[in-house]
């Protein structure tokens, strides 16, 4: 994979900052968050975020539709 100008290294940060902001919003309403289709790659990140913060996350939709649903179980 190509990376310019440590443009990985910035979007994992900014797919970190997603998933807490998703994680934050799930645990104030009680209801879940569905965020915007992304790629494979940033999808994992998400994941492992999102798990890395206590609560779920799955995938849904079918090719550039796929997208992650974030929840509390």
């Amino acid at each position: 994979m190509l990376d310019i100008n440590g443009y990985r290294q910035q979007r994992a940060g900014h797919l970190q900052k997603i998933a807490e902001e998703a994680v934050a919003s799930v645990k104030e309403s009680g209801k879940a968050v569905a965020l915007e289709p992304m790629s494979a790659y940033e999808r994992k990140i998400v994941h492992d975020a999102v798990a890395d913060l206590g609560l779920v996350s799955e995938s849904e939709g079918e090719g550039a539709g796929r997208h992650i649903v974030v929840s509390a179980d």
